[in-house]
């Protein structure tokens, strides 16, 4: 799935993200479900927190309450990112090439020749599920290396993400985990690194199974 910055940023700019925390308001609240208060003040305390990046579309139905969360959060709208997304295929035509390409990609499907392709044509891939759905919290590899550097299982996951050059773009709207999430300034060994890289196949992805992109739809 493919995104544009909604700013028309340059691709440089696009790739400083990386360096940022990313947070998907989508996942706050069920889709259908506009003009709820939790997604923007879930937006707010994010960006409170030092999240420089905002994952919306139209199709969440919530791209208002993005607006209104980050007009509370007060900060200058030029120093936060905000992706959306468009259709797939439209390098050959579009007027403006996409910076940023999201994906699926997290320990145990990791899309390795994508992302190398998506570097090749200077355009950042985006991990949209860093710690797929969940459904790796329970892995016992990577819940070694996360007692290794003393951290939550989900934060090597997004760490993962990043020292391999994606921009992470875990989902919650739990304040505490908005903040662990960005709590990712340690690195992880190139051993451990090769360890993750790995790890065998997640198949079972919960309750997040029903959608066509875990079904190997899409």
């Amino acid at each position: 799935m493919t995104t544009r910055e909604s700013s028309c940023l340059s691709s440089h700019r696009i790739t400083e993200a990386v360096t940022h925390a990313a947070f998907e308001a989508e996942s706050i609240f069920p889709i259908g479900e506009p003009n709820d208060a939790q997604t923007a003040h879930a937006v707010s305390v994010a960006i409170d927190l030092g999240y420089r990046h905002v994952d919306t579309a139209q199709a969440y139905d919530n791209e208002a309450d993005v607006r209104e969360g980050l007009r509370a959060s007060g900060a200058a709208r030029d120093d936060v990112f905000v992706t959306t997304k468009v259709a797939e295929n439209v390098l050959g035509s579009c007027r403006v090439k996409p910076m940023v390409n999201q994906v699926l990609a997290h320990v145990g499907h990791t899309p390795f020749e994508l992302v190398d392709w998506c570097r090749a044509h200077g355009i950042l891939a985006e991990a949209y599920s860093p710690v797929g759905h969940g459904t790796v919290l329970g892995n016992p590899q990577i819940a070694e290396v996360a007692k290794r550097y003393g951290v939550s299982v989900p934060q090597p996951c997004i760490r993962y993400c990043l020292q391999l050059g994606l921009a992470a773009l875990p989902k919650t709207g739990n304040p505490d985990h908005i903040r662990a999430n960005a709590q990712v300034n340690f690195e992880i060994s190139d051993v451990a690194m090769t360890a993750l890289r790995i790890v065998a196949p997640i198949t079972d992805n919960g309750e997040a199974a029903h959608f066509p992109v875990y079904g190997g739809k899409l």
